[in-house]
Parts: C-alpha cells; sequence; structure tokens
C-alpha cells in the first residue's frame, strides 16, 4: 500500500519482520485510520481458494501500533473490523472491552501519548485526543480520568514570564556551621511572593536552593540581602551566591501568591482599554489577568464560568484566552502530575571545565536532556543554564537508588565537564512540574537539528 505514511510503513514493516508470511501482513485505511490484518489465502476440499483475514490491531498516524484487545469482545471487534474493511457497513454495539486496546502497567504507550497530549494542550478536546491515539471518544474519556486519579494530574496554565517582565534566577545557600530548622526556614521565605520554588538540599556545596523571579539584577539583589538578613536566617553564619538561571526545559509552575501581585500592579484605571499591569512590556488588561488567574488555579475552568465570576461580556473570557495564546504570554494550559511513582529529586550540577572539549561535546548533553528514559514524565523536569560557576543545574526524577549513579556515569562520559550531586530532601515552597512534554519542540532538538545535523522530530499541532 503505497500511500502510507513513512511512520505507519515502519511499524508495518516491522510487524511483517516478526511475522514473515504466510500470513501475510496488511494495513487497509478506513475512515482516516490504519488497521492491521494476517492474510491467509488457502484451498478448500475442493481445491478452491480461500481468503481469511484476521484483525490484528490498528496502527496511529504517528507509528503506534494498538494490539487487538484480549477481551470478550475481540469477536465482536473483529467482525466489524473485517466487515468494513470490505467495504460493507455493519450496525453492532460499541463495547469498551471492545475498542479499547489493553493498558500494560507502566508502559502504555496509549497512556503516554495522551499525557503527552495533555501536557502540551490540556484543553485539548476529546475528539482530538481520540483521533491521536486510535480510541473511541468514550474509552479515551475513561482513560483520561483514571489518569487523573492515579498521577493525580492538575491543570495549570504555563507563563511566558519574560513576557510579563521577570527574569530567572537562583539563590544558592551553604549553612556553615549548623542549618537553621525546616519550620525556620520556611517561616522566613514564606512572605517573599516572588520566590516560586525552595528546596533543601543534601550533599554537595549547598544546603538550600531558591529559584525566584525578579524584574531587574537589582531586584534580586535586594531580594537576597533581604532573605540572609531576616530575624530568622541572619543568625546562622552562611555563604550566599546568586546567578541568573536561564530555563532551557520544562518550567517551574508560578504559585498563586505571585499571580496576585500581578493584580497589585495595576495602574488604577477602570478602563479595559487602557487598564495595563506592565505598562513597558506587552499590556495586559484586566480580562487577561483574570484568565491568567482563573487557568494558574484550574486549566479546565471553563471560559463560560471565568464570565460569570468577573462579569465580564460573554465570550470575552475565551477571546482573552486565544490572545495571549497568540502573543505567547500564555505558552499553553498543561498538565502536573502530583503523584508519581518517583522516590526523591536529584539536582545535577554541570560545571564546564573546559570549554574547548565541552564546545565539541554539547550535543552529548543535550541529546541527554530530551533522551526518554521510558518515565512516565520526561527524564528531566526542569533546567536551565547558570554562568557563576558557568554550566547547567539538572532536575532529575530518580525512582530507584541505582539510577542516579547510571544518571551520573553518562554525563561523565561528556568531555569537559564535572558533575556534582544533591539530593532533595525536602520542597518549601512551590515545586516542580512533572509532566511530558514533546520534546521535538523543545529548545534542545532545535539546536540539534540546525547544529549537528540531527534528523528532526515529527511535529503535531496540538491546537
Amino acid at each position: 500500500m503505497g500511500d502510507l505514511p513513512e511512520r505507519v510503513m515502519e511499524t508495518l514493516k516491522k510487524l511483517r519482520s516478526e511475522s514473515p508470511p504466510p500470513p501475510y501482513i496488511i494495513a487497509r485505511k478506513i475512515h482516516g485510520r490504519y488497521y492491521v490484518y494476517s492474510d491467509l489465502i488457502s484451498k478448500d476440499k475442493e481445491d478452491k481458494k480461500r481468503l481469511s483475514s484476521e484483525y490484528m490491531g490498528r496502527i496511529t498516524d504517528d507509528g503506534i501500533f494498538i494490539k487487538r484487545a484480549i477481551t470478550k469482545g475481540d469477536e465482536l471487534e473483529n467482525a466489524r473490523a473485517i466487515i468494513e474493511a470490505h467495504g460493507g457497513k455493519v450496525m453492532l454495539p460499541e463495547t469498551r472491552e471492545a475498542r479499547e486496546p489493553r493498558e500494560t502497567l507502566t508502559r502504555d504507550e496509549v497512556d503516554n501519548k495522551i499525557l503527552t497530549i495533555l501536557s502540551m494542550n490540556a484543553r485539548a478536546t476529546l475528539p482530538f485526543i481520540a483521533s491521536r491515539v486510535g480510541l473511541s471518544v468514550s474509552a479515551v474519556d475513561n482513560r483520561i480520568k483514571r489518569l487523573e486519579k492515579r498521577y493525580g494530574i492538575k491543570y495549570l496554565a504555563e507563563i511566558d514570564i519574560e513576557k510579563l517582565g521577570y527574569l530567572e534566577f537562583i539563590i544558592l545557600v551553604k549553612f556553615k556551621e549548623k542549618t537553621p530548622d525546616v519550620n525556620r526556614i520556611k517561616e522566613a521565605i514564606n512572605p517573599f511572593n516572588k520566590i516560586q520554588l525552595a528546596i533543601l538540599l543534601n550533599g554537595g556545596d549547598y544546603d538550600l536552593l531558591i529559584y525566584a523571579l525578579a524584574e531587574t539584577n537589582n531586584d534580586i539583589s535586594f531580594l537576597s540581602r533581604d532573605l540572609m538578613n531576616t530575624a530568622l536566617l541572619s543568625k546562622y553564619p552562611s555563604e550566599w551566591y546568586t546567578a541568573p538561571f536561564y530555563n532551557t526545559y520544562n518550567f517551574v509552575p508560578l504559585n498563586n501568591n505571585f499571580i496576585e501581585t500581578l493584580n497589585e500592579r495595576l495602574t488604577g484605571k477602570r478602563d479595559l482599554l487602557e487598564e495595563s499591569i506592565i505598562p513597558r512590556t506587552r499590556a495586559l488588561l484586566t480580562r487577561e489577568f483574570a484568565v491568567l488567574r482563573e487557568l494558574n488555579e484550574n486549566g479546565k475552568t471553563e471560559f463560560r464560568e471565568i464570565d460569570k465570576k468577573y462579569n465580564f461580556d460573554t465570550g470575552r473570557a475565551q477571546y482573552s484566552y486565544h490572545k495571549l495564546v497568540e502573543t505567547g504570554l500564555l505558552k499553553r494550559v498543561t498538565i502536573n502530575m502530583q503523584n508519581t511513582p518517583f522516590k526523591y529529586i536529584a539536582i545535577l550540577f554541570v560545571k564546564v571545565t573546559n570549554p574547548g572539549e565541552f564546545a565539541d561535546k554539547r550535543s552529548d548533553l543535550l541529546r541527554n536532556i530530551i533522551d526518554d528514559g521510558g518515565y512516565v514524565t520526561n527524564s528531566y523536569i526542569l533546567v536551565g543554564n547558570i554562568g557563576t560557576p558557568y554550566g547547567a543545574v539538572l532536575f532529575a526524577p530518580i525512582s530507584k537508588e541505582s539510577e542516579l549513579n547510571v544518571r551520573k556515569e553518562r554525563l561523565s562520559r561528556i568531555k569537559g565537564i564535572s558533575i556534582q550531586t544533591a539530593i532533595v530532601t525536602g520542597i518549601l515552597i512551590g515545586g516542580p512540574c512533572y509532566r511530558r512534554f514533546d520534546n521535538a519542540y523543545s529548545i534542545q532538538h532545535k539546536i540539534l537539528v540546525e547544529t549537528a545535523k540531527d534528523k528532526p522530530m515529527a511535529k503535531i499541532s496540538y491546537a
């Protein structure tokens, strides 16, 4: 069948290699889907040729083979598929058992595909998701509900903070003699709304890592000074380091307290056409702020509910949402899995020790970051470059004890860098984002295609 898409053809060839004829593995396009059958030609008692077809499953547009479910509905699904393949029509009842492929416990490709779609656009419609994974709308709806329960999925907004006029920084703290009590540290940093993430570390050179937003370098200097001079922390001898953090992979969710501070920066005008939170950047209207606030709290909130809550004219919230997406201020509505199978988070501090050697091997680090390690989330949940010392900070979810050493060993093969690790022992404020970002859209992949001539990954539109 010469008109099959490349990925579908590759999967079909693989199936054929695993099961050489007879029977012969074929694919038929039916109503936009690719059905797979094993056709066997035999002879009956009268020496006449007979064709028997057995339905095997479907191949999605992305080349994922979804096996026929091993359920009591197999015969029903097989009959329906064969009749459709031969141009006939059949009116048979749908059953979830017949239409939905069997799950695996940890590496279900269909579940991972759904999680990727939700990560890229959590407001994608059920029919769209169904078309991507080869399931019925009802089956997808059931799957999503199970995934929400299993992983504690929260829907939230991914906001481009640079377009709001903010820069990203990390503050690293080393307590020289005694580390303050956890509650004391939390009480000290909690009033600072610009802090989005604060974590305790064990091992390495630092005891505390803080991720904060600031409008200028002076702004972050004042924030660091105010932090170290708080009554709760100033009594403890410590060293503080502040460095710009250039986020290159995934993001840190914004806490609701910070979102509320944006509202405090309104000019005070009541005219929605003039009212602006950030005059020196893109103007953010009150209704746009309202949409960001509500979607950051619950990314699945209905637009009509936002209109009703803020007394907007019908359709204003939806219009503002599309405007925010169009301008890039709202990157997407995404997910955060709050109940994952990981034991802890490891922080890998990558320091460039030989710029010349590293320049030749930088592509290996980029590939390592976007490599699919077989997890329910991305291999790294946050990556950013720092300038003091020059290098990168990688947040790695760890599911078993040996895994950290494996990750460190892989990175250590890259020449021109040194690796130092630390373990997250507590999260005081905020938290990282656990999701399955489509790496075809990552900065790392773009650089690899442009500079290392890597083959471009296939992209799909999630809009």
